[in-house]
């Protein structure tokens, strides 16, 4: 979950980092996405871009696929 001091690094820096290392899914619950809160599930990594594989907004479900295999539910994120 992002917070204000560290917004920008956990949507940029730190995909990039996890990208590169090979790690397959990356899931970020941002609160301050630009536009509104949203969990944003990154993968299939291509050098140092993961891809967006699913964003939505609080309250919707987000669907991990295997090796999770599991829905999220998001109604009792916080926003503020």
């Amino acid at each position: 979950m992002t917070s204000e001091s560290n917004a920008r690094h956990d949507r940029l820096g730190e995909p990039a980092a996890r990208a590169t290392a090979g790690v397959p899914l990356h899931l970020l619950v941002g609160r301050r996405a630009p536009g509104g809160p949203a969990p944003t599930l990154r993968g299939e990594p291509k050098g140092d871009a993961p891809r967006p594989l699913v964003t939505a907004g609080f309250g919707e479900p987000v669907a991990l696929p295997a090796p999770f295999g599991l829905v999220l539910g998001t109604g009792e994120f916080p926003v503020g």
